[in-house]
C-alpha cells in the first residue's frame, strides 16, 4: 500500500511530461491565464490539504488528505516554477552582460523554457521523495533487524518444571534466557478487530530496544505491579487515538480479557501491531501456563539455533532465530522498500531521459533564433554562455523548490499511509535531499557542455 501511495504521487509527472513535450514542439502561447489559475489553485489546495493533514483528529481523514497532498505538493512545485523562472528572466534581461541579458529575455519570453522548467522541477521533487523513502527507511529497518540477530526462540517448553528452562539457560553460548508467552491474538479497538502480537516475556523492556513515548520509569513501575496493564505502540495512538488509561479488549482462543493502556512505546516490530503485557498477568488473564517459550540471547544466534536444534531434537522443542520467526514480516517490509528503490531508480532515469528529450526539442525549435543572433554579430562563446545561464536559472529554481517542498512531501507521505492503517516514519534527511537534487541538477546544468552545444551552432534561417 505504501508503494501505491508513492505511485499516486507520480501522476503529476506524467501530466507534465506530456504537456511539456507538446508545448515545446509548437511553442504555443495559449492558455496563459489558465496556467496561472492552475498554479494558484494548486498552491492554495496544497496549503489547505497541509493544514487538514496535520490538524484533523481522525487518522483516516488525515490519511485521505495526506495522499491528496502528496499529489498537490508535487503539482504546486511544478506549476509555480515557471513563474519564478519568468520573474528571474525579466530581472536578468536588463543586465549589461550580453549572455545574461539574452538568457533573461528567453527565460521571460519563451514558454518552452518555462514549461520545461516544470518538468525538471517535478522530476527532481518526486525523485528526492522516492530516494529518501527508500534509503532512509531501508537503513532504519536494517537497524531494526540487527537488534534481533542475537535472539533465539525456543517454543513448546514445559512449564510444569523448570528443567527445560534450566537446560536452555545453561546451554553453551547462551548469554541469558528469559521465560516468555508470545502469541497472536485479536485486539478490539475503535469497533474494529485487529491482529496483534502479544508479548509477555521477562525483562522484555531490556531484550527489545524500545523508544519510550511514556517515561520509561513510569512504564517499568506499572510493568512490575502485576496489574492488568498493557503497553501499546505509538502507531495505535496515532491510528486509533488510544492513550494511557484507555481500555482494550484482547481475544485469544475464545477467551477475552480487558487491559488498561499503561504506557506508549515505539518500535518498528510488526509495524507497531503488538502489545507488551507482564507475563504472569497474561498467564492469569487467559488461564495459560506461566510460560511456553524461552527467549535466549547469544552473540551468535544462527550457530546457537543449529546446535540447539540438534541437542533438543528428541525433546520436541522448536528452535528458531528471531529473524526466522519474523521472516514473513521482515520479508514483506524488505519487498516494499525494494519496490520503492526500483521506482526511485527508474524514475530518475526516466526524468533524465525526458529532460534530454525536452532539451533537444526546445533547441530544435530555436535554431532560427540562434541563427539571427549569430548574424547580428553575437559570438559563439556569448551565445553558449547564454544557454548555459538559462540552464543555471532553471536548475537553481528547481533546487530551491525541492528544498522548500521536500519536508512537506515526506510528512504528507507519512500521513497518507494512515489511510491503510500503517504508521511508519520516513525520517527527513537533508543530505539525501541535497545529494540527489544536486546530482540531477548539476547534470542538467552541464548538458550544454556534455552535448557540445557550441560546436553545433550554425546559421540556418529556413
Amino acid at each position: 500500500m505504501s508503494a501505491f501511495t508513492v505511485v499516486i504521487g507520480l501522476v503529476p509527472y506524467f501530466i507534465a511530461l506530456k504537456k511539456s513535450t507538446k508545448e515545446n514542439l509548437v511553442q504555443t502561447d495559449k492558455s496563459g491565464k489558465l496556467q496561472i489559475v492552475f498554479a494558484c489553485v494548486s498552491a492554495a489546495m496544497c496549503v489547505l490539504f497541509s493544514v487538514l493533514t496535520f490538524t484533523l483528529p481522525q487518522a483516516t481523514a488525515r490519511g485521505v488528505f495526506g495522499i491528496l497532498n502528496v499529489v498537490f505538493v508535487s503539482l504546486a512545485a511544478c506549476l509555480i516554477s515557471p513563474y519564478i523562472v519568468k520573474g528571474l528572466g525579466k530581472a536578468c534581461s536588463v543586465s549589461k552582460n550580453p549572455s545574461v541579458a539574452v538568457a533573461g529575455l528567453s527565460l521571460a519570453r519563451l514558454r518552452g523554457i518555462a514549461r520545461s522548467s516544470r518538468l525538471i522541477t517535478l522530476g527532481v521533487v518526486v525523485s528526492v521523495l522516492l530516494t529518501m523513502a527508500w534509503t532512509v527507511s531501508k537503513s532504519v529497518f536494517t537497524g531494526f533487524k540487527e537488534q534481533y540477530t542475537s535472539l533465539v526462540f525456543v517454543s513448546n517448553v514445559s512449564s510444569d518444571t523448570d528443567d527445560d528452562y534450566n537446560e536452555i539457560a545453561s546451554f553453551d553460548g547462551v548469554s541469558s534466557a528469559h521465560k516468555a508467552l508470545w502469541f497472536e491474538a485479536g485486539l478490539t479497538v475503535g469497533g474494529e478487530k485487529k491482529t496483534v502480537n502479544v508479548i509477555g516475556a521477562d525483562d522484555v523492556l531490556d531484550i527489545i530496544d524500545f523508544r519510550y513515548i511514556t517515561p520509561k520509569s513510569e512504564i517499568e513501575q506499572k510493568f512490575s505491579e502485576n496489574e492488568n496493564y498493557c503497553f501499546i505502540d505509538e502507531a495505535y495512538k496515532v491510528l486509533y487515538s488510544l492513550d494511557v488509561g484507555d481500555k482494550v479488549t484482547v481475544e485469544y482462543e475464545s477467551k477475552k480479557a480487558t487491559f488498561t493502556v499503561g504506557g506508549i512505546l515505539r518500535q518498528e516490530l510488526f509495524g507497531g501491531a503488538y502489545l507488551v503485557i507482564n507475563r504472569q498477568v497474561l498467564s492469569d488473564a487467559f488461564s495459560l501456563p506461566s510460560y511456553d517459550s524461552v527467549v535466549a540471547v547469544s552473540h551468535s544466534a544462527d550457530s546457537l539455533a543449529k546446535q540447539m536444534q540438534q541437542a533438543f531434537s528428541s525433546k520436541n522443542l522448536f528452535v528458531l532465530t528471531a529473524l526466522e520467526t519474523f521472516s514473513w514480516e521482515t520479508d514483506s517490509f524488505d519487498k516494499i522498500f525494494d519496490l520503492i528503490g526500483v521506482l526511485a531508480i527508474v524514475f530518475i532515469l526516466a526524468t533524465v531521459g525526458a529532460v534530454l528529450l525536452n532539451v533537444y526539442i526546445l533547441r530544435s525549435s530555436r535554431s532560427i533564433e540562434r541563427s539571427r543572433l549569430l548574424l547580428m554579430g553575437m559570438e559563439k562563446n556569448t551565445l553558449f554562455m547564454s544557454e548555459f545561464f538559462e540552464h543555471f536559472i532553471v536548475a537553481a529554481v528547481a533546487f530551491v523548490l525541492t528544498l522548500a517542498f521536500s519536508a512537506l512531501h515526506v510528512a504528507s507521505l507519512i500521513h497518507a499511509l494512515l489511510l491503510f492503517d500503517l504508521y511508519f516514519e520516513f525520517y527527513y534527511s537533508f543530505p539525501i535531499v541535497a545529494c540527489v537534487s544536486l546530482a540531477m541538477l548539476v547534470f542538467y546544468l552541464f548538458v550544454p557542455f556534455i552535448f557540445a552545444f557550441k560546436k553545433r551552432y550554425k546559421i540556418a534561417l529556413k
